[in-house]
């Protein structure tokens, strides 16, 4: 079964579904983080602070899931992360795939329901986004 239909299930079955919220406040406010100027947070796994913190917070999402066994989506934080902007902060091209297995990875150890969505950035060109979504 894909991804694609065990989401749909998940929605169809179930009242509620925890997502995270506002990871760049917390992100800023409790970890003293500043973000790229061009991607944002999505820059933020390829440093070790910036990789903790973020691994920090969705695992408290992901014990608050568990606890009140709910399904939890948490999505990429690359949504500034186009191709222009990505060619601008001097970062791989495979910014968005490389979140998408951050994400995955804790999907992996979480022990819940967890699904990883991806975002790409909202303007521009992304050559390489097919790629992407066969990921997500």
């Amino acid at each position: 079964m894909s991804a694609t239909t065990n989401f749909r299930k998940c929605i169809k079955r179930n009242n509620n579904i925890l997502m995270e919220g506002a990871l760049g406040e917390r992100l800023k406010r409790e970890y003293g983080l500043t973000f790229d100027e061009h991607v944002a947070m999505a820059k933020l796994i390829y440093d070790e602070k910036g990789a903790v913190a973020l691994a920090n917070l969705w695992n408290e999402y992901i014990d608050i899931a568990r606890k009140y066994k709910l399904p939890f989506i948490a999505t990429t934080p690359t949504r500034r992360a186009n191709y222009e902007r990505v060619q601008c902060a001097d970062c791989p091209d495979s910014i968005i795939a490389d979140n998408v297995n951050f994400l995955r990875n804790m999907q992996k150890n979480s022990g819940i329901e967890m699904y990883v969505g991806g975002l790409m950035g909202c303007k521009g060109r992304f050559p390489l986004c097919r790629n992407y979504a066969s990921i997500i």
